[in-house]
């Protein structure tokens, strides 16, 4: 595994280090966890598993994956291939209620990766791009 700390990545690199993350552990309610069962932030160094977000924040190397236009990106692409059901549709919701259910397993996870992954291929990144420079145009001028 390995943690992007760049930025400009592209999200499917991040999808798929951050799928390599849950494969190497998985946990509910935190964004990761250490070997004691401790909560961490996604990018800790001692995290032995992550819920969905938190993997993603391990893959971009920052806590938390909304500090990120890449990391929105990514936990939007997630939420539109969460099984019907789960959350109340606000902005990374139905990730965490899918995560965090008493049904969802490690392999459910994986398989929201893989079917985010696979509908990425198909889509490129364009609209992404556009979407992240005008992001940071308006970030540039609040400041």
């Amino acid at each position: 595994m390995t943690s992007l700390s760049n930025e400009k990545q592209d999200p499917l690199s991040v999808l798929h280090d951050a799928r390599r993350h849950i494969e190497a552990g998985w946990c509910k309610f935190r964004l990761a966890e250490t070997a004691q069962g401790y909560g961490r932030p996604g990018n800790s160094k001692d995290a032995v598993a992550w819920c969905a977000l938190g993997a993603l924040g391990a893959a971009l190397g920052i806590g938390h994956p909304d500090t990120s236009p890449v990391g929105r990106y990514c936990m939007r692409a997630l939420e539109r291939n969460v099984p019907p059901g789960y959350g109340d549709n606000s902005f990374c919701d139905r990730v965490v209620a899918f995560n965090n259910d008493s049904r969802t397993s490690q392999d459910d996870i994986l398989g929201l990766f893989d079917r985010t992954i696979e509908a990425q291929r198909g889509f490129g990144f364009a609209c992404f791009r556009a979407a992240a420079h005008n992001a940071a145009l308006m970030v540039s001028r609040d400041e």
